[in-house]
């Protein structure tokens, strides 16, 4: 007997849960027909009705937003065959040994994707003669047209060098061409 009891509240919770509004399919009505005692809450006479299921009107479409960035780039370089550009926002030491790459790939190709990962994104310290691999990475993966805002981290140099070069290459596509920026130690 309990759970009977028990089956009906739920049943009962759920059409309460469903009869929120939320949802309700868009009724169309005939004003000059309206009966008062066969009307719904909001008005609409439910006898000469006609009823359409539509989307809910609370989804609203987002736009795009643009890639945000904290100014302009530090350095820009260009994909050898000219399809594709990147912007470096920042190289700078960030805690716990490490430094952080900010940049925005570009891809300019009108019919091919572009895809770099953490195996093709180096930092040279030419001075000191070091090569750093990025250990962590965003994955950057652009369809045609688009662009992204990417980082990549690496293990610090143990010196303040001035000036690192920064190597990406995409995928299945020819590299970039090395470009030199500042390295930030704050």
């Amino acid at each position: 007997m309990k759970f009977k009891i028990g089956m009906v509240v739920l049943c009962l919770s759920v059409l309460s849960a469903c009869d929120s509004g939320s949802n309700d399919p868009v009724v169309q009505n005939d004003p000059s027909k309206t009966d008062p005692q066969k009307t719904v809450a909001d008005g609409t006479n439910v006898d000469n009705a006609s009823v359409q299921n539509v989307a809910p009107k609370n989804i609203v479409e987002a736009p795009v937003p643009p890639v945000l960035t904290d100014g302009p780039p530090i350095a820009t370089t260009q994909q050898t065959n000219g399809k594709a550009r990147v912007n470096v926002l920042s190289l700078k030491r960030t805690e716990g040994d490490t430094m952080t790459l900010r940049y925005v790939v570009i891809n300019d190709n009108s019919r091919g994707n572009l895809q770099i990962n953490r195996d093709y994104v180096q930092i040279l310290d030419i001075v000191n003669r070091r090569r750093y691999e990025a250990g962590l990475s965003s994955e950057c993966y652009l369809r045609a047209e688009q662009q992204q805002l990417c980082w990549a981290i690496f293990a610090a140099p143990k010196d303040n060098p001035q000036m690192l070069s920064v190597v990406i290459r995409a995928v299945g596509d020819p590299p970039f061409d090395i470009v030199s920026v500042p390295f930030s130690s704050n």
